[in-house]
C-alpha cells in the first residue's frame, strides 16, 4: 500500500467500528449487528496483513447484537458474536489531517460529554477541558496502511477506588493492584491510572444475578476478553496472579444485559 493511500476511520456518533484480525487475509468478512427489531449488514475490509475493519456499525438500541462472519475461498465460516451497549456518554474524535497520518507521533482532538471525564487515545492521557474539549499529544497512530485512533473515556464520579498499593522486596509500587468498584451498566476500565505489572486484585459489588465480562489489555486499545461469568451472590472476587507473564496489562468490566 503506497504512503499516499493511508487512511483512517473517523467514528461518527452512535457508530462503532468493529476490527481485528483474520489469519486468512483473503477471506471476506461480514458484519450484521441488531438491535430495536432493526438489523444492518455492513461488508468488513480485510487488509493484507490479516487485519480487518468492519466501520460504521449503527448503535441501534441500548443493547446491540454483533455477528462477524469470515468466509474463505473454499466456503468455510467462522463466526464471532458480541454484545455491543450503547453509554449515554458522547466522545467524538476530531478528524486528523491526511498528511499527519504517517509520522509517528500527532496531536488528536475531540470533545466528550459530560466533560467530567478523563480521556485515553491509544495510551496516551489527553488534557480535557471544562467545556469537555480535549487534546492528546504525541499519540502514536500505529504502523500498516490504516492509522488507529482508540479513544477511551472514563467518568471522574465512576466508583472505581484504588486502596494503597503494596511494595514487593525490590522496592516496587507495582506488585499488587487492588481494585473495588460497583458494577455499573457501562463499560469502566478499572485501573486505567496504574498497570499491574504483577498481582491484579479486584472486589465488584452489585453483581448478583449479573452476566458481565472482564478484559485485559496492555495499552489501553486492545482489549481481550479473559472471563464471563454470571454471578448469584453480592460480591465478586479475583486475582490473577498471571500478570508477570503478559507484561503490565490494565482490567475492565464491561456488563452485559
Amino acid at each position: 500500500m503506497s504512503r499516499a493511500s493511508k487512511k483512517a476511520f473517523v467514528q461518527q456518533p452512535a457508530n462503532v467500528t468493529a476490527r481485528g484480525r483474520l489469519d486468512d487475509p483473503t477471506a471476506r468478512l461480514v458484519g450484521v449487528i441488531s438491535g430495536d427489531g432493526k438489523t444492518v449488514v455492513v461488508e468488513g475490509l480485510v487488509e493484507r496483513d490479516g487485519k480487518f475493519w468492519v466501520p460504521d456499525l449503527p448503535l441501534l438500541a441500548r443493547s446491540n447484537f454483533l455477528v462477524l462472519t469470515a468466509t474463505d475461498a473454499a466456503g468455510n465460516q467462522s463466526r464471532t458474536n458480541l454484545v455491543v451497549l450503547r453509554s449515554d456518554d458522547l466522545i467524538i474524535i476530531d478528524p486528523v489531517p491526511t498528511d499527519q497520518l504517517w509520522k509517528k507521533a500527532v496531536t488528536v482532538t475531540g470533545r466528550v460529554s459530560p466533560p467530567r471525564h478523563d480521556v485515553w487515545v491509544n495510551g496516551v492521557q489527553a488534557v480535557v477541558e471544562p467545556d469537555g474539549t480535549w487534546r492528546a499529544n504525541g499519540v502514536n497512530p500505529g504502523g500498516g496502511g490504516t492509522a488507529v485512533f482508540s479513544v477511551t473515556a472514563i467518568p471522574r464520579t465512576s466508583s472505581v477506588s484504588s486502596p494503597p498499593i503494596a511494595s514487593n522486596k525490590a522496592g516496587r509500587s507495582d506488585e499488587l493492584v487492588s481494585v473495588q468498584a460497583d458494577l455499573g451498566t457501562i463499560n469502566m476500565t478499572l485501573n486505567a491510572g496504574q498497570p499491574a505489572c504483577q498481582v491484579f486484585r479486584l472486589r465488584l459489588s452489585g453483581t448478583t444475578g449479573r452476566q458481565f465480562i472482564l478484559l485485559a489489555s496492555t495499552n489501553l486499545t486492545d482489549w481481550t476478553p479473559i472471563l464471563t461469568n454470571v454471578i448469584s451472590g453480592e460480591v465478586f472476587e479475583y486475582e490473577d496472579q498471571n500478570v508477570a507473564d503478559f507484561g503490565c496489562r490494565f482490567f475492565r468490566v464491561s456488563p452485559l444485559p
